[in-house]
Parts: structure tokens; C-alpha cells; sequence
């Protein structure tokens, strides 16, 4: 990939990230200032979709670094997990690309690690911590939240925004070892 290219990219994962933070900034301000049903689910979704935004920042920085590695770390199967696609074969024998869905926490996980690979960094990732618990939780809020059922699905109490917080703190200093690091 010419370094130009290499430029643009990065410009345009950087802005993806500016822009996800600026969101939740924004929307956290919001939450202080109502404290209603309407912003506590609005925060949530928010941070969540912040969440998954960053960990797309993670894979995209893990395939343009590997550019500059020589010899590139990343198979092919890394490559295509990151790109999150699914090749198949069609019932006319021609290849077909599909979507390939990844629940959050293997992605999150695989994001970490392969971010870590490919600049050549040590983590480790504390999934039996409160951190990594506080997140298993509160996906399960973003989910109530995403998939209602009845009414009350949509309430999110101060225990639950607490476990968000938390959460939210474990997820920052996790990607942010990485991500800041020269």
C-alpha cells in the first residue's frame, strides 16, 4: 500500500475515533444535565456504540500496521476476521463474501490481542477482574436496552450506570495501553 494511502487511512481512523469519543463527551453532558429514563438509554446506547466503534479503530489500526511489518504477522484468516467477512462458496460454485458477525466480547478480545501482535506489545487481558465482569453486565443492559421486550426494559437504574461506568473505565484503560503507546 503506497504511504499515501497508509496517510488517508489512518486520518480516517483517527477521525472515526474523535468522533466516537466527541458522542459520548456530548451525551454524558446530556445524562448530567436531565438525569431522565431518556438519557440514561441514550447514554448507554451511545457508549456502546462508542465501544464498538473504538474496537473497529482497533482491527482497522491492526491491518495498516501490519502494512509496515516485515514479514506482515496477519494470516489470511486474521485478515478476513478483521475485515469482519465470511467467504463461502454459492450453490453456483463462485466464492460469495458475507458479513461475518462477531459477538462483543470475543471481538473485543480479539481486537486487543491482534492490535497488540502486530506492534509488537505485550497484553494482558484481566478477564477475571471486576473490570471484565462490570463489562460482561453491561452488555447485558445495552442488549435489554437494544431488544426490549415490555416497558421496563427500557429503565436503566443507578446500580446499572454505575456497572456502565465501571465497565466503560475497564474498556478505556484496556484499548488505551494500546492505543497510546507509541
Amino acid at each position: 500500500m503506497a504511504q499515501d494511502e497508509l496517510r488517508s487511512k489512518a486520518r480516517e481512523i483517527d477521525s472515526l475515533f474523535r468522533a466516537l469519543i466527541a458522542d459520548v463527551i456530548e451525551v454524558t453532558g446530556i445524562w448530567q444535565q436531565r438525569g431522565d429514563e431518556l438519557s440514561h438509554r441514550l447514554y448507554v446506547r451511545t457508549v456502546f456504540s462508542a465501544v464498538e466503534g473504538i474496537i473497529q479503530v482497533m482491527k482497522a489500526g491492526a491491518l495498516l500496521f501490519d502494512e509496515l511489518n516485515e514479514p506482515r504477522l496477519l494470516s489470511p484468516e486474521d485478515i478476513a476476521l478483521l475485515n469482519e467477512i465470511d467467504p463461502q462458496i454459492s450453490g453456483s460454485g463462485q466464492i460469495q463474501i458475507k458479513k461475518k458477525k462477531i459477538s462483543l466480547l470475543p471481538n473485543f478480545e480479539y481486537a486487543i490481542y491482534t492490535y497488540a501482535r502486530v506492534r509488537r506489545m505485550n497484553v494482558v487481558l484481566d478477564k477475571g477482574g471486576e473490570g471484565w465482569m462490570a463489562l460482561r453486565e453491561a452488555i447485558g443492559v445495552r442488549d435489554r436496552l437494544t431488544h426490549p421486550h415490555k416497558v421496563a426494559d427500557l429503565e436503566v437504574g443507578l446500580d446499572e450506570l454505575k456497572t456502565i461506568e465501571a465497565a466503560m473505565k475497564f474498556f478505556r484503560d484496556t484499548t488505551g495501553q494500546l492505543l497510546l503507546q507509541q
